[in-house]
């Protein structure tokens, strides 16, 4: 074998010199001047280098590098003065404000939670608002910037392109305020968001003036979609909203639970338009052209209007994008007659799409659209000759039944069959693999079969994405003719949602990760590049070294993968009780330092589900594997409505819940609901009364002190039933009540172990007639509530008995972490560094 010596690759130079300034600038904020020094300096490269090879490559990178540096600037540091940003409020806050809608209306319902029908959720309607003006101090003041709206109704009088004025509370977005929680406020603001509006009606947004129909692309997408789906369905018809999804890219019309299981099986680029769906209508394009004799510059010409006519007919997606402007570099490269080379045209796309939107370099989109074309056209190859060394005679046997020569027709076929099953085999492994670290990054899951589930609804996807584009271009011509593909498309799309649906339920579908380390990240990719240069440059004296490369590749995904499915747990130094922020409801992790792990519920009425949007990724955060027990206080839904999701992600060794809780669930309510959904996880039961321990570690004493047994025991409210937990350690102590109320808090005064250093308020920090008794005494340094309401928004009954107690709210303050050891007592917002307590009295 001779060496291929590489391929000049113009346009990464100045890819990398982009991505290295946006990167600088979003991590270190640099200041204007270094633009203007990093000029300078290419500059200087070119004069003192004397035109050099090396000054020149010096020069574009540091060039490119400055660019990168002020795009990145300009379009997340800097706003128009008349920007909505100055005027938005801290708080909800009611406001009149006039725009135009920028995209189409999205109905849209609730994500699927446990107790979904229980919850107040609704069908919803989202707009996009390019503002105007708004009224401030009695008067009409302009402003721009864009702006979501949500109604809490389908609205159906706007559209895209209309004037509209809304009414209703806008807010400014604020950052994570639990640990391990996605920070929605810097996603958004990546995308020139800053604030958000609510609507409770539909009422509330008035049409000003209607828009000219929106043009000709308006029209386009209106016509698309009439001959792909001439009947009008509602959004409960799977089929239909699935074709809509995959086909047009309006992925809002799918229902939450197929959107689930896609997402659970790994294959949720195949729900929405996005760049697989171009690169498959270009390769189908392609391929017939090729069949029907179109020269290679004609091949190129039509692929190029096809892919840029869809790209305009579709939902305006930045996936389609970002797959259109590759495909049509490549195109560009054959009408030109310039060499093809897979990394300059990559490169060169990326290039552009930086240029116009720096912000995208961060969102999994980019990443994963970039990785998986690298991935595939690099790696697979490797796979294929990973998977010729594990089975050498099946391969073998493919290689014989390709040989040229004469030979029966079917034995040509099946080869030719075969041999194209092992490279699907090897694209869907490249890309599952390439992209395994970037979907455990953005989404904190892994799902282990995702390779083979794409490979499974492969055919069916190209099918029904081919057969929906044929539709509508043949009913363009002749709309009778493409009625008769209407059942084809019910027919497939119906398989493969049913297909979907029972892929999710394999046992390891989808397993909840934690975020990887960026070493580990690194590590892999140095080593995937590595290889990838090994195998470009060829020859005899790099074989050796290149299946050692393919072995320690393949050994540091397992060790990746591994590492997070089976992650270390963290055990702290000190007992560490997080109060966690979930709005009106409760869920405490407590977390010993022999990385023992009890939940004391995990509810909320401000989230469909609890455990998904808090619980589960503070879980994460913190890495724990497994959880000792989870308590349910007492069966009010704002307690245990995320307890299920929490159950499935992470391995939980029992439930508890009080004596009184069988006489308080009834038959058909969502408490009966959540015994049935343990009774499935095949999850014990136990019930525990007053005095009962749980065995946490020698240091760590558990108890329950409240409520005593239910036979024979007081008659008791459902939420005077609370269980009431007394955690100690090295002398410190928490106490956490529940919901008890007045009966409650008068037995528990007499308690002889009620005292605690920290109080965790009962019924979400409600005063009763006897609190000021129940607070002086348990006699707490610090007291934590758990509410959905700021200070400022409720009465300040609480804080006015607590003496000297410091106070925190988790509206106020976010989540709050609490760690005890012999030397300390440390309380704050997880956000913030904790501050440390002087404690009024000596340990006990």
């Amino acid at each position: 074998m001779t060496a291929v010596p590489p391929r000049p690759v113009p346009m990464l130079l100045p890819a990398c010199g982009l991505i290295m300034g946006i990167v600088l600038d979003n991590r270190f904020q640099v200041p204007t001047i270094w633009h203007y020094l990093a000029f300078g300096a290419a500059g200087a490269a070119l004069v003192l280098g004397r035109a050099s090879c090396l000054s020149r490559r010096a020069a574009i990178l540091l060039a490119s590098c400055a660019c990168g540096l002020a795009l990145h600037q300009a379009a997340f540091r800097r706003a128009e003065p008349d920007h909505l940003v100055s005027v938005l409020p801290a708080g909800p806050e009611l406001a009149r404000i006039r725009g135009v809608v920028t995209a189409p209306p999205r109905q849209t319902r609730p994500p699927p939670a446990p107790f979904y029908s229980w919850a107040s959720g609704r069908y919803s309607t989202q707009l996009l608002l390019e503002c105007e003006h708004i009224m401030a101090a009695g008067r009409w003041r302009p402003v721009c910037g864009l702006l979501p709206v949500r109604v809490d109704e389908v609205m159906t009088q706007a559209g895209q392109g209309d004037r509209v004025e809304v009414f209703g509370r806008w807010f400014a977005l604020t950052p994570p305020v639990n640990p391990g929680q996605k920070d929605w406020r810097l996603w958004n603001r990546r995308h020139a968001i800053y604030g958000r509006m609510h609507c409770s009606s539909a009422e509330a947004v008035n049409v000003l003036e209607r828009a000219d129909g929106g043009g000709i692309i308006a029209s386009l997408r209106n016509r698309a979609h009439e001959l792909l789906l001439p009947e009008v369905r509602s959004l409960e018809d799977e089929s239909s909203t699935l074709v809509e999804s995959m086909v047009l890219g309006q992925r809002s019309r799918v229902s939450p639970t197929l959107n689930e299981a896609f997402s659970r099986t790994g294959t949720s680029h195949y729900l929405s338009a996005s760049g697989l769906h171009v690169g498959m209508l270009a390769a189908f394009v392609w391929a017939a052209s090729a069949l029907a004799g179109v020269p290679r510059r004609g091949r190129a010409a039509l692929m190029l209007l096809v892919v840029l006519v869809y790209a305009i007919v579709a939902e305006p997606r930045a996936p389609i994008l970002r797959a259109t402007t590759i495909s049509a570099l490549f195109c560009i490269s054959v009408l030109l007659n310039r060499a093809i080379h897979t990394l300059n045209w990559v490169a060169a796309a990326a290039f552009v799409i930086l240029v116009f939107r720096p912000c995208d370099l961060f969102s999994a989109g980019f990443q994963l659209s970039f990785l998986v074309v690298l991935g595939i056209v690099w790696l697979s190859p490797q796979v294929v000759a990973l998977l010729r060394g594990l089975v050498p005679r099946r391969l073998a046997l493919v290689r014989r039944l390709r040989v040229s020569g004469p030979m029966p027709p079917w034995r040509r076929w099946a080869g030719n069959t075969l041999a194209g099953l092992v490279y699907a085999l090897a694209v869907a492994v490249a890309a599952w693999c390439t992209g395994l670290l970037v979907v455990a990054w953005h989404f904190q899951q892994v799902a282990p079969w995702g390779w083979l589930n794409s490979l499974v609804l492969m055919p069916l996807a190209f099918v029904l994405m081919i057969c929906g584009f044929v539709r509508v271009l043949v009913g363009l011509v002749w709309p009778l003719a493409s009625a008769w593909m209407g059942p084809l498309l019910d027919g497939v799309s119906g398989w493969m949602a049913g297909l979907v649906r029972s892929l999710a339920d394999w046992p390891g579908a989808s397993i909840a990760v934690p975020q990887p380390p960026l070493w580990l990240m690194l590590v892999v990719a140095a080593a995937m590049v590595y290889l990838v240069l090994l195998a470009r440059t060829g020859g005899e004296k790099n074989w050796d070294r290149l299946r050692v490369w393919r072995l320690n590749v393949a050994v540091l995904l397992g060790l990746a993968l591994v590492t997070l499915l089976r992650p270390v747990p963290a055990a702290p130094e000190a007992l560490v009780v997080d109060v966690l922020s979930v709005g009106h409801g409760s869920a405490v992790v407590i977390r010993t330092p022999n990385a023992r792990t009890l939940l004391y519920d995990a509810g909320s009425t401000s989230y469909i589900d609890a455990g998904r949007s808090v619980v589960v990724p503070a879980l994460l955060a913190a890495r724990v594997d497994a959880i000792t027990a989870a308590i349910v206080s007492h069966p009010n839904i704002d307690h245990y409505n995320g307890m299920p999701t929490v159950l499935d992600a992470v391995p939980t060794l029992n439930v508890l819940v009080s004596s009184y809780a069988d006489e308080k669930v009834r038959a058909g309510r969502s408490a009966a609901r959540l015994l049935e959904m343990l009774r499935d996880r095949k999850v014990p039961v136990i019930t525990v009364v007053a005095g009962d321990r749980l065995r946490l570690g020698e240091d760590v004493t558990c108890e329950i002190l409240w409520p005593p047994d239910a036979q024979g025991g007081p008659e008791l409210s459902t939420n005077d039933a609370s269980v009431v937990l007394r955690i100690g350690y090295m002398g410190r102590s928490v106490l956490v009540c529940g919901d008890i109320e007045r009966t409650g808090q008068e037995s528990l005064t007499r308690h002889p172990r009620i005292r605690a250093d920290v109080l965790v308020a009962p019924h979400h920090g409600k005063v009763m007639g006897n609190s000021a008794d129940f607070i002086r005494a348990v006699s707490p340094d610090v007291v934590v509530c758990s509410s959905g309401y700021s200070q400022a928004a409720r009465a300040a009954e609480l804080p006015s008995l607590l003496a000297q107690a410091t106070y925190f709210n988790t509206a106020d303050h976010g989540a709050i972490r609490i760690s005890l050891s012999q030397r300390h007592c440390r309380v704050g917002p997880v956000t913030a560094p904790p501050a440390e307590r002087a404690l009024h009295r000596p340990a006990e």
